[in-house]
């Protein structure tokens, strides 16, 4: 829905500019730096506290009636690692040995990527990226109400 605003009096327009213009958006730098944090707790294996922010979000973003959702999940796992546009690739759906990847992160950038995948079943496309990679598992009790639901995290380099 888009909402379109006309302001006659011109100092008050003025104002509104103001502000809109100069808005710190705290919240906004806020989540960034969490996201920022969970790939720091990713990247160095801190299980608790990957699950606590995935956690988190997941109830401050999602509707209870959508909670159990596997898209839901995935949103919210997006949304946690939004900072991984600054140094990793996303690809979805990734067809990863007897099943499908739903979302995996490479680095970006010729020394950063893959060493082997063959162990785990990768698919041959992320073969030869030079790097090791992390495989993080996500999930939560699903049997509990909205808000109690526990989230857990394993985290294995591969």
């Amino acid at each position: 829905m888009l909402c379109i605003t006309r302001i006659p009096n011109e100092e008050i327009r003025q104002e509104f500019s103001r502000n809109v213009r100069w808005s710190r958006h705290q919240e906004t730098m806020q989540r960034l730096r969490e996201c920022d944090q969970l790939f720091e707790n990713t990247i160095f294996g801190n299980e608790e506290a990957v699950a606590a922010q995935i956690e988190k979000i997941h109830l401050e973003e999602c509707a209870p009636i959508h909670y159990n959702r596997e898209e839901s999940l995935r949103s919210v796992i997006k949304l946690a690692y939004y900072t991984y546009r600054d140094h990793y690739l996303q690809f979805e759906e990734l067809p990863a040995g007897e099943g499908y990847a739903a979302i995996v992160y490479l680095p970006q950038g010729a020394d950063t990527a893959i060493r082997q995948i063959r162990r785990k079943q990768y698919p041959k496309v992320l073969e030869g990226f030079g790097s090791e990679i992390l495989l993080v598992g996500i999930s939560y009790e699903k049997a509990t109400k909205p808000g109690g639901k526990k989230h857990f995290c394993k985290i294995e380099e591969a």
